[in-house]
Parts: structure tokens; C-alpha cells; sequence
């Protein structure tokens, strides 16, 4: 009760921070009944992957904006058949591990900024701290793109919605020149393990994007292979878009009404209180 009662505050200041003119939640999901729920801002209309795609695609018209590319900071060491590999060692070919077995590499996309530019949307790593998410993962400090997704509780969910400023938070330490980002592509969209935490790869939106693009048109041509999401993708849209899930997270104290990102969030908030990250 007590920890609930701390969640319920630190939620109370949260929903002041944010103000009144809020967007409630948008998810993509697999359910199609789910997907005709406006209350909860669901998209998607359909059971297979396909539609999860399309959603996404409508998802980012409706926020007036294209997806960027979610990435690995270099140095993020990626689980192989042969151990863990820092992800700017890895070279079209190699394998990594998956959820769903052992996946060849199709194309590393790369991309580089002074840290004096860091502060650009998009572009200031994310550092998710060791053990943040349980008892095991990460195993090192991961430090992702903010729009890059983590795979939990059967969801993907861009890690800058679970930011709280202990374990999950910004990293804008000022003694890096340079951010370099990574990302792995494969034939389909994968959810492989970065310093042993459940991540996905690259899906292929917004290639032109990646500073070596012109790497990708020489091995397989202008046809832009954009995937289907391996799991559901959990996103707020429009204006301030935490509202809707900060006064669930509130009500849930008495009657669990949650978004999936409220969810995980409190999980991981929870987490940081008692381990005082």
C-alpha cells in the first residue's frame, strides 16, 4: 500500500507537469475489437501483421510526422550465436540472435552527430540502467535512440515513454564529441537482445535517413522493404500526449486500468524506488 501510495504521488506530479491539453493513448494492436475502442485511441483493424504496419503508417500521418530511425549508441553489445558483439563490430551477414532462433544481418544502417547538436529531437541517447528492467536486464547500461522500442510483456514500447529520471533517463553527459548510432536489419522485423534486454531491429522506415544509405541501393536496389512490426507498438499521439495514461495510473489504485506503457512504466518505477537507482 505504501509503494502504491508513492506511485499515486509521484503520478500526481507528473499530471501537473504536463497540463490539460493532453491526447490520449494510441496503440497498435493485434485485436480488431480493441481496434474500434476511441476511448483508448487504439488503431488497427485487422488480426495479422500487415495491418500492424499499415496502422503505424497512419499513426505517424495523424502525428504530422515520419518515424525516425531508432538505433543503437555505439558500444551497445548485441547477443550472437558466438556471445555478445558491440554493435559497430557486426557486418552484413553475421548472425544474431532472436526470439525466434538465429537471423543473418541484411544491411547495418549508421548514422553520427557532434554532442553538440544532441540536443536535437531525436538524438539524445536514452540510457536504460543495469538491472532497471529486473532482476537481470539490462546486464550492462543500454543507452538506445529515444524512438527505439523495447520488448516487454509481449509489446514494443519506444524507451522515451518510460523515461523517469532514475533508471530510465537521458544521457547528457558532456564528454562525448560524437553520438554514432547503429542499426541492424534482417529480412523481417526481430527482436534481438541488446546487453542481454529484449529490443527490436530495424524495420526499414525512413532509410534515406542513415548516413550510408547509398550502401543499401547498391547491395538491394531503391525498393524500400518496410516490415511489418513484429509485436504491437505502443505510442501517445498529438500535442502532450500523457494525460490519458498518467490519470490511469491513478485510478489504479483502486480498479487496474492501464495502458500496456503505464504498466511497464510503474513496473519499472517501482523498481527504481525500492533499488534507489
Amino acid at each position: 500500500m505504501a509503494m502504491l501510495s508513492v506511485r499515486t504521488r509521484r503520478h500526481l506530479l507528473k499530471l501537473a507537469a504536463a497540463g490539460s491539453a493532453m491526447i490520449p493513448i494510441a496503440a497498435l494492436t493485434t485485436n480488431s475489437a480493441e481496434a474500434g475502442d476511441k476511448e483508448n485511441g487504439r488503431l488497427n483493424d485487422d488480426h495479422d501483421r500487415n495491418n500492424f504496419s499499415r496502422a503505424w503508417d497512419k499513426y505517424s500521418r495523424d502525428r504530422d510526422c515520419d518515424p525516425s530511425p531508432n538505433c543503437f549508441l555505439k558500444g551497445t553489445r548485441i547477443g550472437t550465436p558466438c556471445g555478445e558483439m558491440p554493435v559497430e563490430q557486426l557486418k552484413i551477414g553475421d548472425e544474431v540472435s532472436t526470439l525466434d532462433g538465429i537471423r543473418k544481418i541484411k544491411w547495418i544502417g549508421y548514422n553520427k552527430f557532434r554532442s553538440s547538436t544532441e540536443a536535437i529531437e531525436g538524438v539524445t541517447p536514452v540510457k536504460v540502467t543495469r538491472f532497471a528492467l529486473d532482476d537481470s536486464t539490462p546486464v550492462r547500461d543500454l543507452y538506445l535512440s529515444p524512438g527505439h522500442c523495447l520488448f516487454v510483456e509481449g509489446v514494443l514500447i519506444p524507451v522515451e515513454y518510460l523515461i523517469n529520471e532514475q533508471s530510465v533517463s537521458y544521457d547528457t553527459r558532456c564528454d562525448r564529441e560524437w553520438i554514432e548510432y547503429y542499426h541492424i536489419e534482417f529480412e523481417g522485423h526481430e527482436v534481438i537482445f541488446a546487453e542481454g534486454a529484449t529490443v527490436e531491429s530495424y524495420r526499414g522506415a525512413e532509410r534515406s535517413k542513415f548516413q550510408n544509405q547509398e550502401e543499401y541501393l547498391r547491395l538491394y536496389g531503391g525498393a524500400p522493404n518496410k516490415k511489418a512490426p513484429y509485436a504491437p507498438i505502443m505510442g501517445y499521439y498529438g500535442g502532450f500526449s500523457e494525460l490519458d495514461g498518467l490519470i490511469r495510473s491513478i485510478i489504479s489504485t483502486i480498479v487496474d486500468v492501464r495502458n500496456p506503457i503505464q504498466i511497464v512504466g510503474d513496473r519499472i518505477d517501482d523498481r527504481a524506488q525500492a533499488l534507489r537507482f
